[in-house]
């Protein structure tokens, strides 16, 4: 899987769940979390996703991970 089919299963889990899929799921979608973790970084780079500190997808337009406060 490429980086951007990556990406489109990002988006489709957010658009099915409302969240992001967790990291468990993406490393099987990918064959291992290093491999994955290196397309989360170049999509990162990209600005096709926005990760949080700790690795997490935080935001991948128009979704959001981060809760609403308020």
């Amino acid at each position: 899987m490429d980086d951007w089919e990556l990406r489109y299963r990002i988006y489709r889990a957010f658009a099915e769940t409302g969240k992001s899929p967790a990291m468990g799921e993406m490393g099987s979608w990918m064959g291992g979390a290093g491999a994955f973790a290196s397309a989360l970084a170049r999509l990162n780079e990209a600005h096709a996703i926005v990760l949080g500190d700790g690795g997490e997808i935080r935001m991948a337009l128009p979704f959001s991970s981060v809760p609403i406060c308020g």
